[in-house]
């Protein structure tokens, strides 16, 4: 009569994971002024708002997101990252009838392997759908700033390129429906 043993192989594994994640959009700016006049009051809108710019890069960070504007270009980029270690552990088991079945120790921690490593996976991935979830509430935050700021620019380039033009008589505006009226005596 043969008898049976049980084999288990314990594997434990400390995950470091190091996640990344991004948006790049682009900002609707009318190029009124040409590159340089209309970068330089991007930054200058940027900072009004307290946006720290520098290099030609605004820079904020909201709620552990930070934020990107190229003054020269208009791209904006969200980005967000997150870096942990987990302590992943697993055991398998199995039956022998030999005491020292080399072949089914392999074959286990094998497994075991393969399961610690679709468990790390599996975190990485969870990390990945809370920072996308998170980049998306955070452009939902700053998608409205951005927007009063395209607006900003575009009213205070279009007021710059009327003076260009001649006197200007009247202004009339209205910041919430973003409507601009000028009059300019040519």
């Amino acid at each position: 009569m043969s008898r049976a043993y049980q084999i288990r192989v314990a594997t434990s594994i400390t995950h470091h994971s190091r996640v990344d994640e991004g948006i790049e959009a682009k900002l609707e700016l009318l190029d009124i002024l040409g590159g340089n006049r209309n970068a330089e009051l991007l930054a200058e809108e940027l900072e009004r708002r307290g946006w720290e710019v520098d290099q030609g890069v605004g820079r904020k960070e909201v709620d552990g997101v930070l934020i990107e504007v190229e003054t020269t270009t208009g791209t904006v980029r969200l980005k967000v990252g997150s870096e942990d270690e987990v302590e992943l552990t697993t055991e398998v088991s199995g039956r022998s009838y030999t005491e020292t079945n080399q072949e089914m120790k392999e074959r286990l921690t094998e497994e075991a392997e393969a399961i610690l490593k679709a468990r790390a996976e599996s975190h990485d991935q969870t990390v990945r759908v809370e920072l996308a979830e998170k980049l998306e509430r955070a452009l939902a935050e700053a998608h409205k700033e951005l927007e009063q700021i395209t607006n900003a620019v575009t009213r205070a380039a279009l007021k710059e390129r009327a003076a260009q033009m001649g006197e200007i008589l009247d202004v009339a505006e209205n910041v919430e429906s973003g409507e601009l009226t000028i009059r300019v005596k040519v």
